[in-house]
């Protein structure tokens, strides 16, 4: 009998990461719940579930199979917590299929009153920032881990300029393994097994074929950025350096990476920058076959929202 899909979300909240839920949970999948609030994700699990009865008659659910929605509390600015977790996920629940990095610290600041801990919670959050040349012996990651290409060196020199100084260079060594970097470490080896045992089997349809999948969620003003949100949009166009080094060697693996850019205030009323809206793409995304790929998803103006947040 073949094994429950699984879908893991880093950063569960209300919005974006319910609809996901609810949406791939509808489909058939499992669903494994990372945030900080334990209180809020039970909240969460039991909304998800409250969809799935909702909505019982509609779902592709197989009939007497039973979908299992878990939480696990786990804050992503916090490596070794984060990876605990995800392992809890993996004895729990068994190998990822999708896993969806929807962690962001949401937090406007002007550069003059930024504090140096402020952009460090960005990055620890939605990046992993690893300025090559300042590498000691004991920052690098464990031989278990798969070794990623650097970031391209324009990205490290920026970073490199905010944050080296003889007495703060052993906090990079406590942020290069965080956040979406922590996470896919963890998910890479369960991908590439998934999409090895995909490669030597047979499916009845393309339906059936497992997909592995890496999904973020992200903005198009990492290229258009605003002063007021000067430190989540540095962090943002990191991460998305990060996230076209990992395809690169992702890809050949049979691991499809790409990423929804949101721009705009998430909201139930608007038409296209909706949770719901957010959810099918990320969804369409995650049901491509490997000839289908699109790496990324845009939705809504990138203009009119950078003049929107301008005047927040």
């Amino acid at each position: 009998m073949a094994q429950p899909k699984l879908l893991v979300i880093v950063g569960s909240g209300p919005g974006i990461g319910v609809a996901a839920a609810c949406k791939f949970a509808s489909a058939g999948y499992n669903v494994a719940l990372i945030s900080r609030s334990l209180e809020r994700l039970n909240d969460d699990v039991a909304n998800v579930y409250a969809h799935l009865d909702q909505h019982k008659d509609s779902n592709q659910v197989t009939k007497g199979s039973q979908v299992k929605v878990r939480p696990f509390a786990a804050d992503a600015a916090d490596h070794v917590a984060l990876r605990r977790a995800l392992d809890e996920v993996y004895e729990a629940m068994g190998p990822p299929e999708v896993v969806l990095y929807n962690a962001a610290r949401i937090k406007g600041m002007v550069i003059e009153e930024a504090t140096v801990d402020d952009m460090m919670d960005d990055f620890k959050v939605c990046a992993m920032p690893s300025p090559m040349p300042f590498f000691s012996q004991n920052s690098i990651p464990p031989p278990s881990y798969p070794a990623l290409p650097s970031w391209p060196w324009q990205v490290n020199q920026t970073i490199c300029r905010l944050y080296y100084h003889p007495l703060t260079t052993p906090l990079l060594v406590q942020i290069t393994n965080l956040g979406l970097h922590t996470t896919a470490l963890w998910a890479l080896p369960h991908l590439t097994s998934l999409a090895q045992t995909q490669a030597q089997s047979h499916f009845q349809s393309q339906t059936q074929s497992p997909k592995p999948t890496i999904l973020l969620t992200s903005t198009s003003l990492t290229s258009l950025p605003k002063s007021l949100y000067f430190s989540l949009f540095t962090s943002k166009a990191a991460q998305r350096s990060y996230l076209d080094s990992l395809s690169e060697i992702a890809s050949p693996k049979g691991i499809h990476v790409a990423r929804v850019e949101i721009n705009g205030v998430v909201a139930d009323g608007d038409p296209v920058v909706n949770k719901t809206r957010v959810a099918e793409e990320l969804f369409g995304l995650a049901a491509q076959g490997k000839g289908e790929w699109v790496s990324r998803v845009v939705l809504g103006d990138v203009e009119r929202f950078r003049e929107e947040v301008g005047r927040g």
